[in-house]
């Protein structure tokens, strides 16, 4: 009885989980993989867009999680203010700095500091392939979905925002794609 209690309820979390009509970019064919190495402890930021940009579609690989240091392995995709105050960001990230686990998920920093972290989905191989598509409107809202999972997220702010990719601590085959 427990255990059908707990597949009516997780059925249930799934039937809620909201849904948004959204043009993601999807990411052509032609994108060649790029590996990113970011050494432990430190960040490498391959993609930083123009403000005019307002789709982002990125495929991560995490190759190697460097473990070694106070940081986890991760990657970050979203929308930046120049100056860092503001941003919305899909992550996938080693949570755990000693994990083989990926995460993946997104955080709002306002005026600089984290306002929401949330988790989209847990447990997956670290070896595993995640995609991370963001779309920003007109009215400040940023869609994003991490794999099959989605949100929407609005940033109070009237700066331009710009699109980045960061990578932490770890070796990482990256596809990406803006406009």
């Amino acid at each position: 009885m427990k255990r059908l209690a707990w597949g009516l309820l997780i059925l249930a979390l799934v039937g809620c989980e909201q849904r948004y009509d959204v043009d993601y970019l999807p990411l052509a064919s032609s994108v060649a993989p790029e590996t990113v190495v970011a050494p432990e402890g430190e960040f490498v930021v391959p993609f930083l867009g123009e403000a005019r940009q307002s789709r982002l579609t990125l495929t991560v690989t995490l190759d190697e999680l460097k473990t070694g240091t106070d940081w986890s392995p991760w990657v970050t995709a979203g929308f930046t203010s120049m100056d860092k105050q503001w941003q919305v960001k899909a992550f996938v990230a080693a949570l755990d700095r000693d994990s083989q686990t990926l995460s993946g998920g997104y955080q709002v920093i306002e005026a600089g500091n984290i306002q929401k972290q949330v988790t989209l989905i847990t447990g997956e191989p670290g070896s595993r392939a995640v995609q991370v598509q963001l779309v920003r409107d007109d009215e400040s809202a940023v869609y994003l979905r991490v794999d099959d999972r989605e949100a929407r997220v609005t940033l109070p702010t009237g700066e331009p925002l710009f699109p980045v990719v960061l990578v932490a601590s770890a070796t990482a085959s990256l596809r990406w794609q803006a406009d």
